[in-house]
This record gives structure tokens, C-alpha cells and sequence, in this order.
């Protein structure tokens, strides 16, 4: 069982090519969508109010609370079984998607999250560096970018959700995924192009989520947060388990 976990804040039109895309392209794959409007100031409420079938399930907030307290009240609504899927309202899928990750989490019981977009980290006094992964093929990663993660149900069971004080968008998925690996899983970048990403269609409808102020903000209290956590090597800055 794949649960797809979708926060959704306006750009309604990608959230229906989105939906779309899932029914189509995961035929004969046993999923459940928890979709939330997180306030939308669109017709997404409405939208979504519409949608029927046993493989959907739809909650409305009437305030935007951010994308880590979107994913946690979704999250709150089910089990984990064997995958989560999060996933931005923005993403859609094509025919095939699924089938690398599916395989390559069954050949890897050491992978804990896998995704499209994987960087290396580094860090610092009071911030966080990155370093792409560029890869043909699947490669290990340390953080994975949030606009889809595909995660063990059992990981998600053991990290009981996303960080909410990193605000309405700011970084909540490397503490995912730092956290992940400071449970002794390994994250990985799997590269597809089956996967079609229209880039922050809901956050550019909130342009002051950008200020790099509150980028800044974030970092600092993360990479405290894992230091104290002992999820960072003091000599290398790199993420592990149990420094």
C-alpha cells in the first residue's frame, strides 16, 4: 500500500493534473490519496469537495498552516502500511513512475527515503551548505527535496511526522531526512523522467515565504536541533547516526 500525502495551497489547476495522474498511472497499485486544502484562496476547496472513490480522502483547513502541519494532520488520519508518498500539488506522473522505486526499494533494505532531486550536506556554525547529486543512476544522497519523498512506512512510524517549527515551507524535508538517516537508513536520488515537476505553483502565490531571512532562521534552529540530537559529525559536518 502506497498512502500519498498531498497538502494543497491554490494552483488548483496542477492539483487536478496531479490527482489526475495518480489514478492513471497507478493502476494495479494498491494507494490511498489524503489530500488537504491548507487554506487554498482558489476553487481547490470546492474542487476537492467533489472528488469521490474509495481511493481518495479529503480534509480542509480554513487558515494556510504551512506544509509540515499540512503533512502531520494528514498524517494523523491513517496507519503508515509500506510506503508514503509526499508529494507537492504541483508534481505529475507518467506512465511507469512508480516501478523504479518500487524495485529499487526492494533491492535496498537499507534505503529509508528516495526521491527525485538529492543533495549532499554539510554543516556549519549556523547553517547548512548543499551539494547536488548529479546521477544517472541511483545514488546515495543525504537529503532529498521535499516536492517528493517516497519513504518506508516504517521510517515514517518512527519519526512521527515533520518538524512544524520550521514554519509554512522552509526545510522541513532535510530534517526528514537527516533524521532518517540518524535511524540507520540511507537516503537515495533515483533519476527519472517520468516525473514532471512544475516548480512551486502553490509557494509563488506567497512570495514573503522566499526571504532568506526566514531560510536563515530555520537553518540556525535545525542544525542546532541535530547537533544537540548527535545527527552531525563535530570533525566533518556530515549527517550520520548516533555522533
Amino acid at each position: 500500500m502506497i498512502d500519498i500525502v498531498i497538502p494543497m495551497y491554490n494552483a488548483v489547476e496542477y492539483s487536478k493534473r496531479c490527482v489526475a495522474s495518480i489514478r492513471k498511472t497507478l493502476k494495479g497499485v494498491p494507494y490511498r490519496m489524503h489530500l488537504l486544502d491548507n487554506g487554498s484562496t482558489d476553487d481547490t476547496r470546492r474542487w476537492l469537495e467533489s472528488l469521490s472513490g474509495s481511493d481518495v480522502q479529503v480534509q480542509t483547513v480554513p487558515l494556510n498552516l504551512g506544509a509540515p502541519k499540512g503533512k502531520n494532520i494528514l498524517l494523523e488520519q491513517f496507519q503508515p502500511q509500506d510506503y508514503v508518498l509526499f508529494i507537492d500539488n504541483d508534481i505529475e506522473f507518467l506512465p511507469g513512475w512508480i516501478k523504479p522505486f518500487l524495485d529499487f526499494f526492494a533491492a535496498h533494505e537499507d534505503a529509508g527515503v528516495v526521491g527525485i532531486e538529492g543533495y549532499n550536506i554539510t554543516v556549519h556554525a549556523e547553517h547548512r551548505s548543499l551539494a547536488r547529486v548529479w546521477a544517472s543512476s541511483p545514488s546515495p544522497c543525504h537529503i532529498l527535496r521535499g516536492c517528493l519523498m517516497l519513504a518506508r512506512g516504517e521510517l515514517v512510524r518512527k519519526l512521527g511526522g515533520f518538524d512544524e517549527k520550521c514554519g509554512l515551507y522552509w526545510h522541513d524535508d532535510d530534517d526528514f531526512c537527516v533524521r532518517a538517516i540518524g535511524e540507520g537508513y540511507q537516503n537515495y536520488v533515483v533519476p527519472t523522467d517520468k516525473v514532471i515537476h512544475h516548480e512551486s505553483r502553490s509557494s509563488c502565490t506567497l512570495p514573503h515565504v522566499r526571504n532568506p531571512i526566514d531560510s536563515a532562521r530555520v537553518q540556525e534552529y535545525l542544525v542546532e536541533k541535530w547537533r544537540q540530537m548527535g545527527l552531525v559529525d563535530p570533525q566533518t559536518g556530515q549527517p550520520g547516526h548516533a555522533f
